[in-house]
């Protein structure tokens, strides 16, 4: 079955990069690439196409408070560049697109008498509104996991 996984993966990709050029209305700009790296977060912008990765595949790419923040300033921020058309979201490792929150440091937040904890599901809820709260850019997710 990995073989079929990886033929099926594969063929996403072909077909994502197929439909792109579409999506993306040119701007008149050419094509440059700016690349950025936050918390837990990899950001590049090739002309109208920005590409947020997330980058901590070790928690199988988990969400801290750090990266949530940053993830929405990022979404933000693209929303509102005129030349950004499409945000494309993967994840880097292989393993998982995004394990959810990260729960280890959500747990030793409250332990340790922290404050992430009490902020963290706030703030992911208005990640979520950011992320569906989009007024012109297109958004995609490239999502590859395991089953078994």
């Amino acid at each position: 079955t990995t073989f079929f996984k990886k033929k099926l993966t594969d063929f996403c990709m072909h077909r994502v990069l197929q439909i792109l050029p579409t999506i993306i209305r040119s701007s008149h700009k050419a094509w440059t690439s700016y690349v950025s790296q936050t918390e837990g977060l990899l950001f590049q912008i090739n002309g109208s196409l920005a590409i947020i990765t997330l980058d901590r595949p070790k928690v199988l790419n988990s969400l801290s408070l750090e990266s949530i923040r940053s993830f929405t300033k990022l979404l933000i921020a693209c929303d509102d560049d005129p030349n950004i058309r499409v945000i494309l979201v993967k994840g880097n490792g292989g393993k998982a697109f995004c394990s959810g929150g990260d729960i280890v440091g959500i747990t030793n937040s409250a332990r340790k008498g922290g404050d992430i904890h009490l902020r963290f599901f706030q703030e992911e809820y208005c990640l979520s509104s950011t992320t569906f709260g989009t007024k012109f850019v297109r958004f995609l997710s490239l999502i590859e996991g395991s089953h078994g």
